[in-house]
């Protein structure tokens, strides 16, 4: 039995060594150069197509929950981003939408037969003055143009809508009233009081 045993460790050791020299090829020392870019949360946040949105924004400060009501029962809620906000449902047609942390994330709510019911985007305040004002001169009388724009940054930008009355009275009180066709744009912080 002890020949026999010899006999095998003299066919294996010839047999590892040439596995040995096949799995490892003769450049395995150099270093691999990646040049596709490494895959980040704020790049994948970056590539999210908001257009599937079935239902308006909801915005919520760190210390304001928001009832949503839904028109058929829902089965599943799928949430974007747990660490921004949680989604209890009450009922089958109510859900309670919680703060969490300050960012921007979105869920879905889909019904019996996998459907989708709703897709909304939701948007975490932040306490601190993330938010920036961008006010835009445009060249002629364009219908398109809008003249101030506000965006709320706690990790990527997302506009936030003024109401016709408060942008109009903003425009009037930063330009004179005047709508001088220029290429100048101005940023600045604005009263966040309002938002």
């Amino acid at each position: 039995m002890i020949q026999i045993q010899k006999i095998n460790m003299k066919l294996y050791i010839p047999l590892a060594l040439t596995l040995l020299a096949i799995s490892s090829p003769s450049h395995a020392d150099e270093k691999v150069v990646d040049i596709l870019p490494p895959v980040t949360h704020t790049n994948t946040a970056e590539a999210q197509d908001m257009g599937d949105a079935t239902h308006p924004t909801i915005r919520l400060t760190p210390d304001k929950s928001e009832l949503v009501k839904l028109n058929e029962s829902a089965t599943s809620i799928i949430i974007g981003n747990p660490l921004h906000i949680n989604v209890i449902a009450d009922s089958a047609k109510l859900l309670v939408i919680i703060p969490r942390s300050p960012g921007a994330t979105h869920f879905t709510v889909l019904g019996k037969n996998g459907q989708i019911l709703m897709q909304r985007h939701v948007i975490v305040a932040s306490p601190k003055k993330d938010y920036l004002r961008i006010k835009r001169t445009c060249a002629g009388d364009a219908d398109d143009c809008q003249d101030t724009s506000v965006f709320y940054c706690p990790d990527m930008c997302h506009e936030i809508g003024l109401g016709n009355q408060e942008a109009a009275s903003q425009d009037n009180t930063s330009t004179g009233g005047s709508n001088a066709a220029s290429s100048n744009n101005s940023v600045s912080s604005p009263d966040t009081e309002t938002e």
